[in-house]
């Protein structure tokens, strides 16, 4: 999947990918982890867009926390 295409995935895409059997299981978990964190935000009252957002870095910072 290139850039392009993953930028213009909606939620219901996304959610999607955590049961489509084509993707490994690392990128699976890495779709979900990153619904969670969504879901979570919104659940404090953020808008969408901050939403994703904050998700969106939180899940980065992990990626690489874990390259060191």
């Amino acid at each position: 999947m290139d850039k392009d295409n993953l930028e213009k995935m909606t939620l219901m895409d996304m959610k999607g990918l955590v049961f489509n059997d084509e993707m490994s299981q690392s990128m699976r978990v890495l779709v979900n982890s990153w619904l969670t964190m969504y879901d979570e935000a919104k659940k404090q009252g953020r808008s969408e867009e901050t939403a994703v957002i904050a998700a969106s870095e939180t899940l980065a910072a992990m990626m690489k926390g874990n390259q060191k």
